[in-house]
């Protein structure tokens, strides 16, 4: 077994390795979406075990199977394989994957809407994960842009070589970790010399970038955003609503689909389950929800519409 020094060498050799860091990020931003994702919504009529076992299939391959455990009268759920279609192009009987090797999951070919009910998360049956890993992959090359950049703007050192290399490093490294003071005895400060660097700065406009890559995942998703930075102050009320009217859309669809298959569950096996989402839909800017709302001479409250004082000449 590794020392945990050995550990910890391993580690920082990984952080220094590009390919190593971008994978991490990437797997960091994966499961951040995920929980937001994930926090979206709020079950009725499963345990823990099968709320998360269902929505992590969801995310990954985005359809899991709902059986009945007729020995224990209980919902099973599984990932499902095709064995034919019907006339519709939709699946007819499908194989359940056991992939814990359980007593519980038939080994059998199940028919579809009889044996049990296939579920999906949206409407082109494709899993989530396939979208958000794009974004993902995305969002991270652009922060790795960003470190080569900030990177280029750090100012180098140049020194001459001499005998006491190991004094001129310790000033060095004394005053990269930002000390006010730094004294040196014996060393002539002439001897530093900051190269400038000419890299242009670009890391503003990669963050209005990487905000927006974020802001259209999260569209996706279903997920509250304040849309794009570069033109938020240039944007129309119509505009704004555009996108909430689809944060909203995408929002939705995920809820319609996961309520149709509790539908059919409830109706081929009789047992009951639900999902509400645990968010309040996106308001429109300029939206008045009630008539109380507003105050003044066209409508609310119009006896405490607050007068200010007007000094006399």
């Amino acid at each position: 077994m590794a020392s945990e020094t050995e550990k910890k060498k391993q580690f920082y050799r990984r952080r220094k390795n590009p390919i190593c860091a971008f994978d991490e990020y990437v797997h960091i931003l994966e499961n951040k979406y995920y929980n937001l994702f994930r926090a979206n919504y709020g079950w009725e009529g499963l345990d823990y075990r099968q709320e998360d076992y269902i929505m992590r299939k969801f995310w990954g391959i985005g359809t899991v199977f709902a059986f009945n455990i007729s020995t224990i009268n209980e919902l099973g759920f599984a990932p499902w394989t095709l064995q034919t279609w019907d006339m519709y192009h939709m699946p007819e009987t499908v194989r359940l994957v056991n992939e814990t090797a359980s007593p519980l999951v038939p080994a059998t070919s199940q028919i579809v809407d009889k044996d049990g009910c296939i579920g999906y998360i949206q409407r082109n049956k494709k899993p989530l994960y396939l979208f958000v890993h794009w974004y993902c992959e995305r969002i991270a090359q652009v922060e790795m842009v960003i470190n080569t950049n900030l990177q280029l703007h750090k100012m180098p050192f140049l020194l001459p070589a001499e005998d006491n290399a190991d004094k001129l490093d310790d000033i060095i490294s004394r005053i990269l970790n930002n000390e006010l003071v730094v004294y040196a005895e014996g060393v002539d400060p002439a001897i530093f010399k900051a190269i400038p660097t000419a890299a242009p700065f670009i890391i503003d406009k990669l963050r209005d970038y990487e905000e927006s890559l974020e802001n259209e995942l999260k569209t996706y998703l279903g997920i509250d955003n304040s849309g794009s930075t570069t033109k938020k102050v240039y944007q129309q009320m119509d505009e704004i609503n555009a996108g909430n009217d689809e944060i909203n859309d995408n929002a939705q669809q995920f809820i319609d689909c996961l309520q149709d298959w509790c539908q059919r569950i409830e109706e081929t096996l009789g047992h009951h389950i639900w999902v509400e989402p645990t968010s309040a839909p996106v308001i429109a800017i300029g939206e008045v929800q009630t008539n109380n709302e507003a105050k003044g001479p066209k409508g609310g409250d119009e006896e405490n519409v607050d007068v200010p004082d007007v000094a006399a000449d």
